[in-house]
């Protein structure tokens, strides 16, 4: 489905581009000018900040609190 681009004004079909962590979370973009299309059809969409930004917290949460309490330990320890 050709899009018109917001920035450029360029019609064309936008390019897939996934994300690094959740393939299935990417988004359009312009093969002109290489911002992010909003796709007109909803079902066509392919990111949803709303689950991505959740996803991304829990990935932090169970990464980021085991260094967190090992660094601590750590101190402790030295001290």
């Amino acid at each position: 489905m050709r899009e018109t681009c917001g920035v450029c004004n360029q019609t064309m079909e936008p390019r897939y581009v996934p994300d690094s962590v959740y393939p299935n979370m990417g988004h359009f973009a312009c093969v002109y000018c290489g911002s992010m299309v909003t796709r007109e059809n909803p079902s066509q969409s392919a990111s949803r900040p709303g689950t991505r930004s959740t996803r991304d917290l829990i990935l932090i949460t169970v990464v980021a609190t085991p260094v967190v309490v090992a660094i601590i330990a750590i101190a402790l320890y030295l001290l």
